[in-house]
Order: C-alpha cells, then sequence, then structure tokens
C-alpha cells in the first residue's frame, strides 16, 4: 500500500508525494490513484496536471487550484490526501490519509508523513 505524503511548499502552493510500498518494484505498479479531500467531506482526484503514472511520485498543486471546486479548500483548513496503487493484479487499498494545513505563507517548510 503506497503512503502520501503532503509537503507544503512556497506560499501558495502544496507539492504531494506518494512514496511507493517496499514490495512496489516487485509488483510493478502502472499507476496511482491520490486523493485529495473537499470542503465537503468527499475525496476527488488531484487535478488534472498531476501526472500519476506508476513512474511519477509527485504533484505541486496551487492554493487557486485547491480553493476551486471540487476541492474548496479556505486559508486554516486541513489538506487530507490518501493513495492508491494499481498493478496488473488489481488495487490495493487506500492508506491512511494524512494531514496538511492550508496556509498562504507557511512558517517554514513543514513535512508530515503519515503511513
Amino acid at each position: 500500500m503506497p503512503r502520501v505524503v503532503i509537503q507544503e511548499v512556497k506560499g501558495c502552493s502544496v507539492n504531494f508525494i506518494w512514496a511507493p510500498s517496499p514490495n512496489a518494484r516487485q509488483s510493478g505498479v502502472s499507476k496511482y490513484d491520490v486523493v485529495i479531500m473537499g470542503r465537503d467531506g468527499k475525496f476527488y482526484p488531484l487535478p488534472d496536471q498531476c501526472d500519476t503514472s506508476g513512474s511519477v511520485l509527485s504533484c505541486i498543486v496551487t492554493m487557486n487550484v485547491l480553493s476551486e471546486a471540487p476541492y474548496n479548500l479556505k486559508k486554516g483548513a486541513g489538506i487530507v490526501a490518501k493513495a492508491k496503487a494499481t498493478n496488473k493484479y488489481g488495487e490495493s487499498n487506500y492508506n491512511m490519509p494524512s494531514n496538511g494545513r492550508v496556509r498562504m505563507k507557511p512558517l517554514a517548510k513543514t513535512k508530515l508523513t503519515f503511513s
């Protein structure tokens, strides 16, 4: 099962990083499904500009995107993301969600890792 790291970078961007499970090399991951929880409590996929093929493991998303539909996140809101992997055998379960905080200007780079 993969895990998601939410790393806040720069003033108005969030870097989502997903890490494969330890046995991912043997299982041949073809893609990851990374979802972000919107203000309404439902999970939505990363924006279209994010490549989630098996070889790509991160995407920077601007707060402009996260503040619009379907996410509608506001300053001070929590960011919750989770991921699952797909290979020739099927899909994994989603990992436990990881959390970050929406800030327009972070005090410092913050790296939250949950597995």
